[in-house]
């Protein structure tokens, strides 16, 4: 279950599409996305409301026998001491980069 529009957000598109090609295509693996999971029930089965990111409407429910749930990335660069190579960051804690994940020059 993934909220992007993709299984791979922020990835490089070509790489995303072989990736998912060689990883997911050939394997039996059910997925979603656009959708957010917004209720999860336990029990056996547990089950899981999926909820479209856009209308806001319950698209489907699943029935799995776990669920796992991961929920995106938070920085962590205080201790990197960026300031002494003249890298800023941006919010709380975000390295800014271009399109090809270099890090942006902060003169």
């Amino acid at each position: 279950v993934e909220a992007m529009d993709n299984l791979t957000p922020g990835f490089d598109e070509e790489i995303a599409k072989l990736a998912k090609r060689i990883l997911i295509d050939p394997r039996p693996i059910d997925y979603h996305t656009g959708v957010f999971a917004t209720k999860v029930t336990s029990g056996s089965p547990v089950t899981i409301e999926l909820t479209d990111k856009n209308t806001k409407e319950v698209v489907d429910t699943l029935e799995v026998d776990a669920c796992l749930v991961a929920t995106g990335r938070a920085p962590y660069t205080k201790g990197l001491e960026l300031s002494a190579i003249d890298v800023e960051t941006v919010g709380p804690g975000f390295i800014p980069c271009d399109d090809h994940m270099r890090v942006l020059d902060s003169k």
